[in-house]
């Protein structure tokens, strides 16, 4: 019988929280069920209520274990907030409630150390760094949150994870003498199948008449959104009339980024945009999947970014997309693709005109490799192999 390694994988993020970095944990799975059977860890999913335990479980995952975190007391954790105000120290909680007896080869978790098992491999992953760079897009609160985990961290010297060579050197740009290994691990989603979906239904669905260009972001200020709007009224203006998609849910979870949705949605308003720009609200991800594939192109406009999910679901499309000129985007994609300056809506609106009418040559490559070799990286960064 085969000894398996045993992955404990802390799930305490949901679709609603951040569409990303949930995708990004149920593609870890996706990807493991690719490498041979006899590398396959053991994985226990460490899961809050917000998990889609659904979609986990989707993966098929042939050893696969669920286990709730069940909340402590009222009393211990308030005990335990204040502990971590207190005293920066390599445990994050005072008191936790041990979810697994059995010993792990290696723990994995976003930004918050997995306290509820046992093993000497503490595995943190950052989606990136942003606060050290846009201060302004968020509250005085959760500046200090990120700060104090990330503190606790580097002081426990726990091995850190990122998606890209980007994000690594920007890790050492803010913390040159971290002495702990720092490992990027670039991110490859397995997609569910779609092609049961009539794409003519779902267009009746959502009452989508005519060719669209699609964003698939969450509604965080530095998705930039206003520029993709922007781009649209100067084509509308100019008596092209351009429909763009907006798919994510419109619930901003950061206090600092409330009025984000309101201002676009008076943006809107304000240059009757109300037929260029429909929100389809969060949708089921065959669903997306289905019309980033039925799209003229998909529209890519953040102003910061680690290693973009849409950008790779366009890769494995093989659809074009119209990015940001943003030095991650381009470690991340190098065909079927065309850039703009975020700061400017002209070039992205001549970028979208140019795809409309002269429709780029679509260079085709089989994604399943990409899946395969993040399967065979998450099993050496981890040292589970």
């Amino acid at each position: 019988m085969v000894e398996r390694k045993r992955l404990a994988i802390k799930f305490d993020v949901g679709y609603k929280y951040s569409s990303g970095a949930t995708i990004y944990l149920i593609n870890i799975i996706n990807a493991l069920n690719n490498v041979p059977d006899i590398q396959k860890p053991e994985i226990f999913i460490l899961y809050l209520p917000i998990a889609p335990i659904e979609d986990i479980e989707a993966t098929q995952y042939p050893y696969l274990q669920l286990v709730p975190i069940r909340k402590l007391p009222l009393l211990y954790r308030i005990i335990n907030r204040v502990y971590r105000n207190l005293f920066m120290t390599k445990k994050f909680n005072l008191f936790t409630r041990k979810s697994i007896k059995l010993k792990m080869d290696a723990a994995f978790s976003l930004c918050i150390p997995c306290d509820e098992v046992l093993t000497k491999k503490q595995f943190i992953w950052y989606a990136d760094l942003q606060t050290h760079h846009n201060p302004e897009n968020y509250s005085a609160y959760e500046i200090k949150q990120a700060s104090d985990n990330e503190m606790r961290n580097l002081k426990a010297r726990y091995p850190i994870v990122l998606s890209s060579q980007w994000c690594v050197d920007d890790f050492y740009n803010i913390h040159p003498n971290y002495p702990a290994p720092v490992k990027r691990l670039r991110f490859a989603p397995t997609h569910p199948l779609f092609d049961h979906i009539n794409i003519s239904e779902l267009k009746n669905k959502f009452n989508i008449t005519r060719p669209y260009f699609i964003v698939s972001n969450q509604y965080w200020v530095h998705k930039n959104h206003i520029t993709v709007f922007k781009a649209i009224k100067m084509l509308r203006d100019k008596g092209i009339d351009v429909l763009c998609l907006c798919t994510g849910s419109p619930t901003v979870v950061s206090a600092h980024a409330k009025d984000y949705v309101d201002n676009l949605l008076a943006y809107l308003n304000e240059h009757k945009l109300e037929s260029n720009i429909q929100f389809l609200g969060f949708i089921p991800r065959e669903e997306q999947l289905c019309l980033l594939k039925s799209s003229i192109a998909i529209i890519q406009p953040s102003f910061f970014e680690s290693w973009n999910t849409t950008v790779e679901d366009a890769k494995a499309l093989n659809k074009y997309i119209i990015l940001s000129d943003l030095a991650i985007h381009r470690e991340q994609m190098d065909y079927n693709c065309a850039f703009f300056n975020p700061n400017s809506p002209e070039k992205l609106s001549q970028i979208l005109f140019n795809t409309i009418h002269m429709k780029p040559v679509i260079e085709i490559r089989d994604y399943t490799e990409n899946i395969r070799l993040f399967g065979k990286n998450i099993l050496e960064v981890f040292e589970i192999i």
